[in-house]
């Protein structure tokens, strides 16, 4: 028992020892989804219209958290309105940069905390109500607005990264304004129940639209695969078409003929052996001509790309020359081969590069 109680404990620590570089990979060093600029082949259509619809939305939340850092009563105070718009240029911010928006507005959250603590009067401005106890909580209203903020920049997280790095942020979203309402209670503070509501429906709305963005990109990535294969099977088909017409018109006259070469000794009485070793040659040349054609049907029905040696395989080749020559001899013409230097392997000319050594003289 003490045994599995103190791996337990070891496996805790080493878990507490890693939580913060497990933080900082997921919510700091690993890059947000990227999503095409405008203008990109495959950019949102709904980005600028969206984006115009939140600077609107960001105009609107600076108007009113620099209300609701503003006791009543008094004028509003340069530092407030710079805290207010921080936090709306934040919520902007999060649609390029969504990560570094979140933490700005998480930051400025607590920011805009000690900016209500300094900035709360010591008396009231009213003297006919002078004898009311001061309490922030009477004088600042509750703060809406900021909630607002920080869950559209969760929102705008959880569009771009995956559900646990959102979790993760919606956590120590929670973590602050749960800390914050320990130690500020006489500040007025949004609900712990109304921000779970806002921050996980922010959370699950923004997952859900990612989960759906990265669905249609699938999608579309299928439908480029299926493109593809389609065109690929009716090169294929077309391939298949030439090879049968190939076949059907010049390997039947090429059987023929190597038949006839095969036959015509027979049907003379007393046939030299000139005329044998020239029809043998005509036969044999008549296969070469079969096998070789059979090697570019091959080529023709293959559906990936041939090899080196099978692609120039009908070609031949230097090293083939003394066949050549022997063919032409046995044809009854004198043929003379000199070779000069060292014979030494030659590549196919289509595989040959542009340069002087593969150049004929």
């Amino acid at each position: 028992m003490r045994a599995v109680t103190s791996s337990r404990a070891v496996r805790l620590r080493a878990a507490v020892r890693r939580a913060p570089r497990a933080l900082y990979e997921e919510l700091w060093a690993a890059p947000a989804d990227r999503v095409p600029r405008m203008g990109e082949p495959g950019a949102p259509v709904w980005r600028p219209v969206f984006l115009v619809a939140l600077v609107f939305a960001a105009i609107a939340a600076t108007v009113i958290r620099t209300v609701e850092l503003t006791p009543h009563g008094n004028e509003v105070s340069g530092l407030a309105v710079l805290v207010a718009v921080a936090q709306a240029a934040a919520l902007v911010a999060g649609m390029s940069r969504p990560l570094g928006a979140w933490w700005a507005a998480t930051g400025l959250t607590a920011v805009a905390m000690l900016v209500i603590v300094s900035g709360a009067p010591s008396e009231l401005p009213y003297p006919l109500i002078s004898l009311v106890p001061l309490s922030p909580r009477v004088l600042y209203p509750t703060p809406f607005a900021g909630a607002a903020l920080q869950g559209g920049a969760l929102f705008l997280l959880a569009l771009r990264v995956r559900p646990r790095r959102a979790v993760a942020a919606l956590v120590l979203s929670m973590a602050l304004a749960l800390f914050l309402a320990l130690r500020t209670p006489s500040l007025p503070h949004v609900g712990l129940a109304a921000s779970v509501l806002v921050f996980a429906t922010a959370i699950v709305l923004g997952t859900a639209l990612r989960s759906l963005r990265l669905a249609r990109k699938d999608l579309v990535v299928q439908a480029e695969l299926t493109t593809e294969e389609r065109a690929r099977r009716a090169l294929l088909e077309e391939r298949n078409r030439i090879a049968r017409e190939l076949h059907d018109v010049v390997a039947h006259h090429m059987s023929v003929i190597s038949i006839q070469a095969q036959v015509a000794p027979h049907l003379v009485e007393h046939p030299t052996d000139e005329l044998r070793e020239n029809l043998t040659g005509i036969r044999q040349n008549a296969l070469e001509a079969l096998a070789e054609l059979r090697r570019v049907l091959g080529v023709l029905r293959s559906e990936d790309a041939p090899a080196q040696s099978t692609r120039h395989a009908p070609q031949p080749g230097l090293d083939r020359l003394g066949e050549l020559v022997a063919t032409v001899r046995s044809a009854g013409l004198a043929v003379t081969v000199s070779t000069t230097g060292e014979p030494r392997p030659s590549r196919p000319a289509s595989s040959c590069p542009r340069t002087a050594s593969c150049r004929r003289p």
